[in-house]
């Protein structure tokens, strides 16, 4: 492995790379795409680097550190004080030099083992063609005297020199003849050679390799069992483009999920760390990390691919005051996995849930009332709610409402639960009292534009208990353009003008579902407003913002990630533009202003096992499972601690405990989210009914005698 530089194959996508060597300066990281230097790179965080542009699909881009070493970067002085920094920087500069040096010898034609010169499997350019007896020869000037028709008399042939001319005859199109040691390019078949003339003994490690033989030359009948073992095949010379479809990549029972790593004492995943400021590590270089990236179907059954983290990776720098969900990314043509983060929790199933995301960006014709969702979501126009092309914040057009019954609305949307944001672009043209947002079910969300300032209703659906026509502090003036957003952190309702918070909620009460949202007017239609929009997303499972940011500059993009689970692949974007993408979801990182403050790992092989010691009346406990995902089959159990009707040490009831005449016993499992559970005991002096193991009699379970277990799997 270099040292010093890194090569990536470009995927046509991705126009950031990471740097896996240390460096002294930025100055000192040179890219080349395909051999030409980028004249401007840019470094979103210490651990990468951001071309100009995004490499065409299949370009190699090269990034290299060059350390200068025709000058000291630290010049001692009589008399100076010597910092550890300057020591370090010194001897980093020795030491990174030493390094470079050794990569550009090691890649570099030299002698073998066996003294001759070893290109390295690399092809050789820029060569002269050969004059004496004993000079290389250019593929020109072989291709000429092929062409002429000459017949090329050999001596016989052995070693490297055999093996230099069995070449493939369509691969240039020309007739080749060759006397002596080879009478024609097919004078080995397989017919020719006996099942067990040729194993492994007979074949030195890197004799036969994906270039020496063509698709079906060497099956099973030419094969001893042990004939051909992992340590004759080069890493890179069997590929899916040489196997069969019926050979499989991997055989495992698991996909798209983390098989093994590092463990915490307890034995769960433990591989994600908070790492340094706002950069959560990746830990490899002690316990490998493997995991497996789901590719599909093929016409012989799943594709998958299986890559390993042996060293320590950062991640980039992660917003703060939030929670993110760190994924890893596989380059198939290098194998590579790089490190990704976004704010937006990936979504399961088998179809795509466009009830939690939203996104109109208002552009088409003037006066359309289509109104397109990047989500597939249905929106109505009511009144003369119509698209204007005369004022608009991005792209071509905007929405335009003019107080007299104008409004929108989307039936599909389901706004609830511990993290969302709605957010939008408003002009408003008067300052009348009139609505911006509403929701569909009554006492959950009524947001108002009221003489020049924001006011607020929010409830559970039984009143407004979150907030009653609470006022913002900000004056917002006719005629402008504001970014507004209102989200929910689980703990927290912000409403934000312009990235800086105006109102300001704290409660743990979560609003209803709105199971619908008005844009313009209240669920009955009054109060329209005279205004236009542009830019509205809804996103639900997300606060994008947890505390004051910088309003965006250009519209919104489609950010969501929906592992299909009728193709077993991951898609990135939006209904109208999927992108296929092989990124697996390894956790999650919380942060404050400074620093990352929480991770969770997710759990290996989609699988959890959890235990809570001591139970009691009216107990509630909540649990990490890190699953991931809320598509889990639950099971729980009690485990006797102390021997009880029939019942000892070690037993397990898996069954239900069923409640006796009209009294309330046993307890209940939540599934919360894709990373908590709660188990909750009911409030009696018994912890449940079961059966006498022995005679079968109704039993009541003491509380201490017994221990709750959780095993929770993922359901694919």
């Amino acid at each position: 492995m270099a040292l010093s530089f890194v090569q990536y194959v470009a995927d046509g996508i991705a126009d950031t790379f990471n740097i896996p060597f240390a460096y002294l300066s930025q100055s000192h990281i040179e890219v080349k795409v395909d051999g030409v230097l980028e004249p401007s790179v840019t470094f979103p965080t210490s651990a990468t680097v951001k071309t100009s542009s995004v490499p065409t699909n299949g370009a190699i881009v090269e990034v290299r550190r060059k350390t200068p070493n025709d000058a000291r970067i630290v010049d001692f002085q009589d008399g100076s004080l010597l910092g550890e920094s300057d020591l370090d920087t010194s001897a980093l500069q020795n030491f990174f030099v030493m390094q470079e040096t050794y990569d550009d010898l090691v890649n570099k034609l030299g002698l073998g083992a066996t003294g001759k010169w070893d290109a390295n499997n690399k092809i050789i350019q820029n060569l002269l063609d050969g004059v004496d007896a004993n000079d290389a020869v250019t593929v020109g000037q072989v291709l000429a005297l092929v062409t002429s028709g000459q017949s090329i008399n050999f001596p016989p042939l052995t070693g490297d020199a055999l093996k230099f001319f069995q070449v493939r005859a369509d691969e240039t199109g020309y007739q080749h003849t060759f006397l002596g040691a080879l009478a024609s390019l097919n004078t080995v078949s397989n017919s020719d050679i006996d099942a067990d003339a040729i194993d492994g003994t007979k074949i030195t490690d890197d004799a036969i390799d994906s270039e020496h033989y063509i698709d079906l030359s060497i099956d099973e009948q030419h094969l001893a069992d042990d004939a051909v073992t992992t340590n004759k095949i080069l890493d890179a010379s069997v590929t899916s483009a040489k196997l069969d479809t019926s050979v499989s990549l991997i055989k495992t029972g698991f996909r798209q999920t983390v098989l093994e790593g590092p463990v915490d004492n307890e034995g769960k995943a433990d591989f994600i760390t908070t790492g340094t400021g706002l950069q959560p590590l990746l830990m490899g270089s002690g316990v490998p990390i493997r995991m497996t990236f789901a590719d599909g179907y093929g016409d012989n059954g799943a594709t998958d691919y299986v890559a390993k983290i042996n060293y320590d990776s950062s991640f980039g720098a992660l917003p703060t005051n939030n929670l993110s969900y760190l994924y890893g990314e596989l380059n198939i043509g290098s194998g590579f996995v790089s490190q990704g983060e976004t704010l937006v929790p990936p979504q399961y199933g088998w179809a795509f849930d466009s009830r939690k995301h939203a996104l109109l960006h208002f552009d088409g014709s003037d006066g359309s009332t289509v109104f397109n969702d990047k989500f597939g979501n249905t929106w109505e126009a009511f009144g003369d709610a119509q698209l204007s092309t005369s004022d608009n914040k991005f792209g071509s057009s905007c929405l335009s409402l003019d107080g007299s019954g104008d409004y929108i609305r989307c039936t599909n949307m389901e706004i609830t639960g511990e993290r969302w944001t709605l957010e939008t672009f408003i002009k408003f043209n008067d300052t009348a009292i009139t609505t911006i947002f509403s929701a569909e079910t009554a006492s959950t969300l009524l947001f108002n534009y009221d003489t020049s300032k924001l006011r607020i209703w929010m409830g559970d659906g039984s009143g407004w208990n979150i907030a009653s026509a609470l006022f913002g502090t900000t004056v917002l003036n006719t005629g402008q353009w504001y970014h507004l957003a209102l989200e929910y952190d689980g703990t927290t309702y912000r409403v934000y003008v312009d990235g800086v918070e105006d109102i300001t909620v704290t409660s743990a009460t979560r609003i209803a579902n709105m199971r619908g949202l008005y844009v313009g007017a209240s669920s009955s239609g009054g109060s329209p407003i005279n205004a236009k929009f542009d830019e509205l997303r809804v996103s639900v499972d997300t606060a994008r913002y947890a505390g004051a940011f910088t309003p965006p500059v250009a519209s919104f993009s489609p950010d969501v990630h929906w592992f299909n689970l009728t193709t077993f692949k991951m898609h990135y974007g939006g209904p109208n533009a999927w992108q296929i993408k092989q990124r697996l979801f390894l956790g999650e990182a919380e942060t404050d202003a400074t620093t990352v403050t929480a991770t969770r790992s997710y759990a290996y092989r989609g699988e959890y096992h959890g235990q809570q010691d001591v139970l009691s009346s009216g107990l509630k406990t909540v649990k990490n499972h890190n699953i991931g995902t809320v598509l889990v089959d639950a099971t729980l159990y009690y485990e006797c601690l102390i021997p009880e009707d029939g019942f000892v040490p070690g037993d397990r009831i898996y069954s239900p405990m069923k409640s006796y005449s009209t009294t309330a016993y046993g307890d209940l499992l939540v599934i919360d989210n894709q990373r908590t559970l709660t188990h909750t005991m009911a409030s009696y002096s018994y912890m449940g009914i079961a059966l006498d193991k022995n005679i079968g009699s109704i039993a009541a379970l003491i509380f201490s005698n017994w221990r709750a277990g959780y095993i929770l799997r993922r359901n694919f």
